[in-house]
């Protein structure tokens, strides 16, 4: 894989990118339905409708990926802490012996 391919790659799979795409997907779609209602609404669902829903379900997965990876880092940051505080304890009974 060629490295632009790759920094292109690591780029899309950011949740922040998901993110902001299923928030443009999801105003695209609301735009649209606005435009049909004040056009006149029929009661049928469109593609418009599925454009909607698909925004609405990208912008959740980057929702999710953003959790999981603060989740991942706050264990990494308290995994470090607790290292960091049996290291101190562990010099301070060196030095009292």
């Amino acid at each position: 894989m060629t490295p632009i391919r790759t920094r292109i790659g690591r780029f899309l799979r950011r949740p922040e990118v998901t993110i902001c795409l299923g928030i443009f997907v999801c105003v695209c779609g609301i735009s649209e339905i606005m435009e049909e209602i004040i056009d006149g609404y029929d009661g049928v669902l469109g593609s418009v409708h599925g454009v909607l829903a698909f925004g609405i379900m990208t912008l959740l997965k980057g929702v999710t990926e953003l959790a999981e990876g603060i989740e991942l880092v706050t264990i990494e940051i308290e995994e470090v802490n607790r290292e960091q505080s049996e290291a101190a304890e562990a010099n301070e009974n060196v030095l009292k012996s």
